[in-house]
């Protein structure tokens, strides 16, 4: 079976545009169970409560809330998450090739293969051999699933491989152990 690919569009860098597929790197297959009544192997359901107003709450009078902190939320509707959303421009857009050493490993989270599309295999050959004759690394912004993504594209083979990376403010200062 065909591996369908997840994003397409063009990676670029300054007058070249490249088209190209992304397709999953890491296979996601996660066993799920469901709770089930022991007696009757029935699906058990979750009433949405309330434990302030002690009563069940229906779906139509549930919102979304930002924490804020000491049980404090800052309520977002609809219309102000599909604002915050990033438009997809389908592009890879590099900013700049470094040397890979120096990039935090923490900051590395999801892998793509990336692969030439229809009219581009010439333009992506060239990128990937130079991108390995001198021994970098890509550094570009993507589009993915509504979130503007930091990644890294680097030779694979006979691919490139695009890997997202995690922005500063989401890793964790490591604890004392």
């Amino acid at each position: 079976m065909a591996i369908r690919s997840v994003w397409k569009g063009a990676v670029g860098f300054g007058m070249v545009s490249i088209p190209v597929k992304l397709y999953g790197a890491v296979g996601e297959e996660d066993v799920l169970f469901n709770q089930l009544h022991w007696d009757c192997n029935t699906r058990i359901q979750m009433p949405r409560w309330c434990p302030t107003c002690d009563e069940k709450v229906e779906t139509a009078d549930i919102v979304k809330g930002y924490p804020l902190g000491d049980d404090r939320y800052v309520v977002v509707d609809a219309e102000e998450l599909a604002a915050l959303k990033v438009k997809s421009i389908k592009a890879i857009e590099v900013v700049e090739f470094v040397d890979g050493s120096s990039i935090d490993p923490r900051h590395y989270d999801k892998p793509y293969f990336m692969a030439p599309d229809v009219g581009g295999g010439k333009a992506f050959t060239l990128l990937l051999k130079g991108m390995e004759h001198v021994g970098r690394v890509a550094v570009a912004k993507v589009s993915m699933r509504g979130r503007e993504h930091l990644c890294t594209i680097r030779p694979f083979g006979d691919l490139l491989l695009l890997q997202t990376l995690l922005w500063a403010d989401e890793l964790r200062e490591p604890v004392p152990v």
